[in-house]
């Protein structure tokens, strides 16, 4: 811990001085949680309509959607798919869904991202940038949910589980179910006991010993025999990918990290699976995703660090600085706590 310590101190040191930063752990720069929701317009794609916050009347989510690169462009699509699945839960509950596009892309494209992926809710076009410079978006896509009296609900940031974890705060704003139910449903745990898993377990508790002493080689063969007694081990197969990574197998390792992450994510398999898309000229990609994790985990030096190794591989070194005494300050408060 002192070395990575110092590690991160030296690299500060030696790209630049920077000023205090903060981040935001909320999708929105210019809103919070509770706020009333600003007044703004947007208008339809299919003709001269308007949506107005102002007439919001039910609780109502909001999809903050660009395609100006392909990646928000995939991201996006996958948002409004994982949307569409769940419609009718929220039209059960009397919920209206919309999606605005805050990054005047051409109407032509729009059209035709609706047609192929057969979005069925409304869609509009924020053309002169109303709502993306009023609410201060700066994740795309991301999620807004405002109540029946025009209050913010809460706002999520672009994830896999996206329309998963709005359904569930709907639920919990609904009293449906509680905060602790919520987290249970979106990180379920293992709870057999039978003696196979405790022993695969074990194998898994020795592998994760030898990769933090650097011994992925030796790590990868207790991994393997965890997955022998149980292959559905979610994080036998993350941190077997990692092991792969850390050896420089990257396609292997990406294999087994997408098995895992399918089953369970994890903080340290999407750190692995961000360098290994970096290893891969994927650099953007990784630092989108980590930047997304770290508005749900302020308080991980790792999602920091690595985050800095990326932006100083892309030469950016103010945000590589910015990340690293990030890192370096959560560090230093456990240090001298």
């Amino acid at each position: 811990m002192r070395f990575f310590l110092l590690k991160i101190v030296f690299i500060l040191v030696f790209i630049l001085s920077l000023e205090n930063t903060t981040s935001a752990a909320f999708p929105f720069r210019n809103i919070k949680e509770g706020d009333t929701l600003p007044d703004f317009c947007v208008t339809s794609y299919g003709d001269s309509a308007q949506f107005c916050s102002k007439t919001i009347d039910k609780i109502t989510i909001m999809i903050f959607w660009g395609a100006d690169i392909p990646l928000k462009e995939k991201r996006s699509i996958k948002t409004f798919k994982a949307f569409e699945k769940i419609k009718n839960e929220l039209q059960k509950r009397n919920i209206k869904i919309i999606a605005i596009n805050v990054q005047n892309d051409p109407k032509e494209k729009v059209k035709d991202i609706i047609q192929k992926n057969k979005i069925s809710f409304p869609m509009f076009w924020d053309k002169e940038r109303e709502a993306y410079k009023t609410l201060g978006i700066y994740v795309i896509p991301s999620v807004l949910i405002i109540d029946k009296n025009k209050k913010v609900i809460t706002g999520i940031g672009y994830t896999r589980k996206i329309a998963q974890i709005t359904l569930g705060e709907i639920k919990v704003y609904l009293k449906e179910q509680t905060k602790e139910e919520l987290e249970r449903e979106l990180h379920p745990e293992i709870k057999k006991k039978r003696a196979s898993l405790i022993k695969a377990k074990r194998h898994l508790a020795m592998g994760k010993v030898l990769l933090k002493r650097n011994l992925p080689q030796r790590a990868i063969a207790e991994f393997k025999k965890a997955l022998e007694i149980d292959k559905n081990l979610p994080e036998a197969h993350i941190y077997l990918g990692c092991s792969y990574i850390q050896l420089g197998k990257v396609d292997e390792g990406i294999k087994e990290l997408e098995l895992g992450l399918k089953s369970k994510e994890t903080i340290e398999g999407l750190i692995c699976l961000a360098k290994a898309k970096a290893t891969i000229g994927q650099t953007e990609e990784a630092i989108a995703d980590l930047e997304s994790l770290i508005l749900r985990n302020q308080r991980n030096p790792e999602l920091f660090f690595t985050l800095g190794e990326l932006y100083e591989k892309k030469q950016n070194f103010k945000k590589a600085a910015e990340a690293y005494k990030k890192a370096y300050l959560i560090l230093h408060k456990r240090e001298t706590k």
